[in-house]
């Protein structure tokens, strides 16, 4: 069955519509509050991959209550689940992998954080305290994410 939102509700027939809305738990009432609910399929995100989202609609259409609706998720997490995206406040520790960087970033101390880049040692008379350095810049970084205690 396709994602319950108003435009599927409502193109049930009456009687089977007033059934599903007797048979809403809290969490579907819930839902009713959301704009994944209200919009019409065809006011979704694109599930893919991108960096820009062009919508060429006449007067009417919702672009404007659209727009809002993903601008007023800045600093949250976008993800695309069951044929609707879902929104994540960020909570300390929280851990994600950012697929265009191709690395986990953590949310310490209400920010976005990457692993830092830890220089390899490079050869020369100065072995030992370039390698040295690299090993306490690793421990450093493993104390500040809780890997190692401090």
């Amino acid at each position: 069955m396709p994602t319950l939102n108003a435009q599927t509700l409502l193109a049930l027939p009456y009687e089977q519509m007033v059934e599903v809305i007797r048979r809403w738990t809290r969490k579907n009432i819930a839902d009713t509050q959301c704009w994944n609910f209200w919009a019409r399929d065809d006011q979704a995100e694109p599930p893919e991959d991108w960096r820009i989202w062009l919508v060429m609609a006449g007067r009417g259409y919702g672009k404007t209550r659209m727009g809002a609706e993903w601008v007023s998720k800045a600093g949250q997490i976008a993800h695309w689940v069951g044929g609707s995206w879902r929104f994540v406040v960020p909570h300390e520790g929280m851990r994600v992998w950012n697929k265009s960087t191709r690395r986990h970033s953590w949310f310490i101390a209400g920010q976005w954080t990457t692993a830092p880049s830890i220089p390899n040692p490079t050869g020369g008379a100065t072995v030992d305290s370039e390698a040295r350095a690299a090993l306490v810049a690793i421990l450093i970084y493993f104390r500040s994410i809780g890997i190692l205690a401090t």
